[in-house]
């Protein structure tokens, strides 16, 4: 049987073991030799002193007074892991850490060795030096607690090796992406300091490097795999979209945005998530400030009028979050984007909170404790509306116009009648007199031109689709403001002329999309509201059905027969309502199809 000879422990590492630090500098002033790393310690097998030290927390004097007896012991790896990341991973003091870094700058500045000590990664997790630094100041911020000492080391690391940003952990995480994944912080009276550190890190690294910026995270896969992060826009979740996912500031989404623009990128377009989502989507669902939503739509305006996989663009989600944070009272405000998860009970919700807004008794049931706070979710409603609505408006339409007042907006755009309705309160009785510059066209001009609302909800786990169908406008703004039947708008068209256009537009796009887009009014949802709104229109004016369209120069029962999504029926009404038209003189220019 062969004996087994076990070497005796020296003693510098039994007085680092019992954490005697005092004994410990005084023997490695006396004994330097016991610091000297063993065979055995240079294969990777067995600790240094200096790396057991810096492991069980060893204070600074230990620190110096062991690198001093042996100053080899700074590139030695152990267990895969560099003497400087063992020390973060195992929360060495600020102090001992600038020590360490310092030894390992100066290693490199004068060693002849080709040990890259701060671009070595440990075979843990796969993970630099840079982003257990990032990790070290997460766990502060975690914590409540901004530690100007983890400034200091982060940007030493950063400038001393800027290459590091780029580096994929065994997770496809590079520093910045574990950065971003802190979750929001809820320390009251540390949010604004937590937040402008984060900022402060953030654009260091995507000014050492832009590209970074657009680096995708990648599905988890051994890090010696995971060469690159690609920047392909395939739905992969870019930092812009984890930095408005968990709260970031203004700050930090405007340095990403910036830093996508310097290498050729726009990351406000790019599809950010597996439910096809564009940035926008993501801020409205998750409450994202209002300054970050206006960062987003000053850079790409055109993303308002995106859909998601559930056919829902932003404009949808607002009321969407309106809904759900009217009822729900939960802290933070319950988070309807990471599953797509609406709730099967939205259907009620959304008819019970409208009703609410347009019978103008909001908080008439509402307990007096919870009204405060109600009318805070409005208030954000409606600057959402203030800066989605107009944006939408002048993305839609056929001009360069941009000037678009809120009741326009909501009445030219396809959204809820609650939201129609609180644009009318939040503009004031003149609105409703005041056309726009570019068509001439009064709030009920647009009205009569969006017809009604519909869309499909995915509510609850299975996915199911709930059609949510809302009547015309034209009533509510007829009731405020009956004159503007008989006004034309800048074509000569009057809200007659507009319903019956309009109708036959969307029962062409009915008959040509049929049920492959859920946000497409069907055709019996078109007949209805065509329906309603004439009857508004022609019983409040009822000469309308009198006057030639601007357009066409026809009547409006011509002007319903004639083209694609022409309806006999309302053709039919429009006779019977005022059948002498028949007996008089038609012009024959009038009766060209």
């Amino acid at each position: 049987m062969l004996r087994s000879i076990i070497s005796p422990e020296l003693e510098l590492f039994r007085l680092c073991r019992c954490r005697n630090w005092v004994a410990v500098r005084q023997r490695a002033e006396s004994h330097p030799v016991e610091a000297t790393p063993s065979e055995s310690a240079l294969q990777g097998h067995c600790p240094t002193a200096l790396s057991l030290a810096a492991r069980l927390g060893a204070p600074r004097e230990a620190i110096k007074a062991l690198l001093g007896a042996s100053f080899e012991q700074i590139e030695v790896v152990h267990r895969g892991s560099t003497l400087l990341i063992e020390a973060l991973r195992h929360r060495a003091s600020g102090e001992v850490l600038d020590t360490l870094l310092q030894a390992v700058l100066h290693h490199r500045a004068t060693s002849r060795s080709n040990i890259d000590i701060l671009g070595l990664r440990d075979e843990l997790l796969g993970r630099t030096a840079l982003h257990y630094m990032v990790e070290r100041a997460k766990h502060a911020f975690e914590s409540g607690t901004v530690n100007p000492s983890n400034w200091k080391l982060f940007q030493a690391m950063l400038h001393a090796r800027p290459e590091s940003v780029h580096a994929l952990d065994s997770d496809g995480n590079t520093p910045l992406v574990l950065l971003l994944l802190l979750p929001r912080v809820q320390f009251v009276g540390y949010e604004f300091a937590i937040e402008e550190e984060i900022f402060r890190m953030v654009h260091s690294m995507v000014s050492a490097s832009p590209w970074v910026a657009s680096m995708s995270r990648l599905l988890p896969e051994p890090w010696h795999d995971a060469r690159h992060a690609h920047s392909g826009m395939d739905g992969s979740p870019t930092p812009l979209y984890l930095a408005i996912l968990h709260g970031r500031s203004v700050g930090v989404v405007d340095s990403l945005i910036n830093a996508n623009r310097k290498v050729g990128i726009d990351a406000c377009a790019a599809r950010i998530s597996q439910y096809n989502e564009v940035p926008l989507h993501t801020a409205i669902s998750t409450q994202a400030s209002l300054a970050v939503v206006t960062r987003l739509l000053e850079e790409s305006p055109s993303q308002v009028l995106e859909t998601d996989s559930g056919g829902l663009s932003p404009v949808d989600w607002i009321w969407i979050r309106h809904v759900v944070d009217w009822k729900t009272e939960s802290t933070p405000a319950m988070l309807v984007s990471r599953g797509r998860y609406i709730g099967s009970q939205f259907g009620d919700w959304h008819g019970e909170v409208s009703r609410s807004i347009i019978q103008e008794h909001n908080y008439a049931d509402v307990p007096q404790p919870q009204r405060p706070a109600l009318k805070e979710v409005t208030k954000n409603l409606l600057r959402l509306m203030e800066a989605l609505l107009p944006v939408a408006a002048g993305n839609t339409s056929d001009t360069t116009f941009q000037n678009w007042s809120l009741l326009n907006a909501a009445c030219a755009m396809p959204c809820p009648l609650a939201m129609v309705s609180l644009a009318l309160d939040q503009s004031g009785p003149n609105a409703l007199r005041t056309s726009d510059v570019a068509y001439q066209r009064l709030p009920l001009h647009w009205a009569a031109s969006r017809l009604g609302f519909a869309g499909n909800y995915p509510l609850g786990y299975t996915r199911h689709l709930q059609r949510l169908v809302e009547p015309t406008a034209v009533p509510l703004l007829v009731v405020r403001y009956a004159p503007a039947c008989a006004i034309p708008d800048g074509h000569g068209q009057l809200p007659v002329h507009i319903v019956i256009d309009s109708a036959r537009r969307y029962r062409a796009a009915a008959h040509a999309y049929g049920s492959q887009n859920g946000q497409t009014l069907t055709t019996q949802e078109v007949d209805a509201m065509e329906d309603e709104a004439l009857n508004v229109l022609v019983g409040t004016y009822p000469d309308s059905l009198e006057q030639r369209d601007g357009r066409s120069r026809l009547f409006p029962f011509q002007q319903a027969a004639v083209g694609p999504g022409a309806r006999l029926n309302t053709v039919y009404c429009l006779l019977r309502l005022l059948p002498s038209l028949l007996n008089g003189e038609i012009d024959r220019d009038t009766m060209v199809m």
